[in-house]
């Protein structure tokens, strides 16, 4: 299990990628996720996605470093497009818009504080305040907001 932010954020990109021609194979009808060839991709990605929920006590972490991973890889997607793969993968990314983004620009605000070793991450995210994340959030630029939005 990974104790660095960092660390935890690059296992899920890495399986995230591996698993990407998987999903889009499944969408075509040319491969099942059960089948020898993917299934090990497919526990692998799984086990990160687990690691990524606890390092960040929940799943918005998670959904956010699956769909960047997939939009760096295939950059000529549209959103709308990995949307629907996105929701082939298990995510929900319309709950992730609704209520979940604000936390990673929160996360990701407290890492490049110097608070990406698990414990002193943690214990950073448990004293934080509301006002303290809403000062976080309404201090991002549009295009910061887009981005943890997955909107841009």
């Amino acid at each position: 299990m990974p104790d660095n932010f960092y660390v935890c954020i690059g296992g899920l990109v890495k399986a995230a990628e591996g698993i990407f021609p998987v999903i889009v194979d499944t969408c075509e009808g040319n491969r099942e996720i059960t089948n020898d060839i993917s299934k090990p991709l497919w526990d692998d990605f799984t086990r990160e996605q687990e690691f990524c929920d606890e390092f960040f006590h929940g799943s918005e972490m998670r959904t956010y470093v699956i769909a960047k991973a997939w939009k760096n890889q295939y950059h000529f997607l549209k959103w709308d497009q990995l949307d629907a793969l996105l929701d082939v993968g298990g995510i929900n990314i319309e709950r992730y818009r609704e209520v979940g983004w604000w936390r990673v620009a929160c996360f990701y605000y407290l890492a490049k504080k110097g608070f990406e070793d698990r414990d002193a991450f943690k214990s950073k995210w448990r004293a934080m305040t509301s006002e303290q994340c809403l000062g976080i959030v309404q201090s991002l630029s549009g295009d910061e907001l887009l981005e943890y939005q997955l909107r841009g």
